[in-house]
């Protein structure tokens, strides 16, 4: 399992600071010399998750460790916090340019330095209390949705893994998105409350065993601002629950909440979006929905088997979508279907 810290420091007491700010948070390999972390990053490449790397060090310094790395494309996922006790601003400068996810000066501050640490192993996909407890109360709202939407049993479950999957695709396929790990988190975790709003849709409508009226449909469209209007008065909870980047998380999730039933084309709602005005975050969550929408039974309407739902999504048949997340669907076409599963087509 990727979850150890990989510490590159040819000063003992330096690493020694390190290993004791780190505590029994994750476990630590240290090397003492870049050309020892070097090897040692081959030899442990399943379990390394970060890198701490002084800057300063005799033969070979952690500039060109740094370069090595991005030369082998391991920094895509292997996140690189640098410490130096080069203090002049140059310096600094120098490496804020760099693919670093932290810098900091020695001595480290234990705290700060630990706070920056967590950002690099979110980075890296590892998740620690706070991220679990995030997701289990950001779990139990969209819970709640569930609870009155007697389609939606596992959805919420389906919709997390198939954005995931989706999302990591466009992650390593389509640098101009700019996706890591933590913005993928952010995005699978802000995904489980994308029908949040549907809390207020009244059970007639929302579990009419029939074709709504055009008044019902509208009434059901709503859920879309409805939820955006419950995400931002429910932005200081949220602040607590996400307290890594709130701001950007409780965006993430409005934008999810209000836009997951754009179209690319223009002909969604509520907004009419068009291509990239629509939040990419919300583009990811809406093909999900459509494909689970489209194969879980409801009240008002039998599944469709998964092999010719997807077929009709890539189409076109289902509504225009992102061509690029069109492809990143395909690329995941058998992750997305285990995460569909066995169906109940009666």
């Amino acid at each position: 399992m990727r979850d150890r810290i990989l510490v590159i420091d040819d000063v003992m007491e330096e690493r020694r600071s390190i290993i004791e700010a780190v505590g029994n948070r994750y476990g630590c390999y240290e090397a003492s010399s870049a050309r020892k972390g070097l090897e040692m990053l081959v030899e442990y490449e399943d379990d390394v998750a970060c890198v701490i790397l002084d800057l300063e060090m005799p033969e070979v310094d952690g500039m060109r460790v740094l370069k090595v790395m991005e030369e082998k494309k391991v920094l895509k996922r292997i996140p690189v916090i640098m410490v130096t006790s080069e203090a002049n601003e140059e310096t600094m400068k120098m490496l804020y340019d760099q693919p670093l996810t932290a810098v900091y000066k020695k001595p480290i501050d234990p705290v700060k330095f630990v706070q920056g640490l967590r950002t690099a192993m979110r980075y890296a996909g590892i998740v620690d209390q706070q991220d679990r407890f995030s997701a289990n109360v950001l779990d139990m709202f969209g819970d709640i949705v569930e609870g009155r939407d007697l389609g939606g049993a596992v959805h919420i479950g389906h919709i997390k893994d198939m954005t995931r999957a989706i999302a990591e695709f466009l992650m390593l396929n389509y640098p101009e998105y700019k996706l890591s790990r933590v913005r993928v988190n952010e995005i699978v975790e802000a995904s489980a409350l994308h029908d949040i709003g549907k809390v207020a849709i009244p059970d007639h409508v929302l579990n009419k065993p029939g074709k709504l009226t055009n008044e019902e449909f509208d009434l059901m469209k709503s859920h879309t601002t409805k939820g955006g209007e419950m995400i931002e008065r429910m932005s200081s909870v949220l602040s607590i629950v996400h307290p890594y980047d709130a701001e950007n998380f409780i965006q993430t999730a409005y934008d999810i909440c209000r836009h997951h039933h754009e179209r690319y084309d223009g002909r969604g709602y509520p907004d009419r979006q068009t291509g990239e005005e629509i939040p990419l975050p919300a583009q990811i969550v809406s093909i999900a929905d459509t494909l689970d929408g489209m194969t879980g039974r409801t009240v008002y309407k039998r599944a469709i088997e998964k092999e010719k739902a997807f077929h009709m999504i890539v189409t076109g048949e289902a509504g225009v979508f992102n061509p690029k997340i069109l492809e990143s669907l395909k690329g995941t076409k058998d992750r997305i279907m285990d995460i569909i599963g066995i169906q109940d087509l009666h």
